[in-house]
C-alpha cells in the first residue's frame, strides 16, 4: 500500500492510501491528478504541490512568499529581528492584507500578555 495525494490545480485536496492498480481506474478529471507521496515529502490537505520542484509544501502564507531552497516559505519582508529577548516569531503573525496595502509592511505583533519589566 502506497499514500497518495488527490492535487486540484495544484492544492492538495485528499489523501488515501491506496494500490496503484486501484489509483489507475480512478476516473481521469480536468486539472486533478493522483501523486505518490513519501514520509521524506509528505503531503498535507490544503498545502501545495510545486510541480517544478516535484515537492509538496505546506499552504502558501501570502502570495508573494518564495519557497527557498529547502523548500520552506519565505516572506516577501524579512522575519521581524532585533526585539526584546522576550520576544521571538510567535509573537508576530503575517498579514497579507497588509502587506497588498503597502508592502513595506506584513508583520504584525500579535503578543497580548504585557512585556515582564526587568
Amino acid at each position: 500500500m502506497t499514500t497518495f495525494a488527490q492535487v486540484k490545480s495544484g492544492t492538495v485536496i485528499n489523501i488515501i492510501i491506496a494500490e496503484q492498480d486501484f489509483i489507475d481506474t480512478l476516473p481521469t478529471e480536468e486539472n486533478v491528478e493522483w501523486i505518490k507521496t513519501e514520509p521524506s515529502n509528505y503531503a498535507r490537505i490544503g498545502g501545495i504541490y510545486e510541480t517544478s520542484k516535484g515537492v509538496f509544501c505546506k499552504a502558501k502564507p501570502g502570495i508573494d512568499w518564495t519557497l527557498d531552497t529547502y523548500n520552506e516559505w519565505q516572506p516577501p519582508i524579512p522575519y521581524p529581528s532585533g526585539y526584546d529577548q522576550y520576544l521571538d516569531l510567535d509573537d508576530f503573525e503575517w498579514s497579507d492584507e497588509l502587506y497588498q496595502k503597502d508592502n513595506t509592511k506584513g508583520w504584525v505583533f500579535t503578543i497580548l500578555d504585557p512585556i515582564p519589566q526587568v
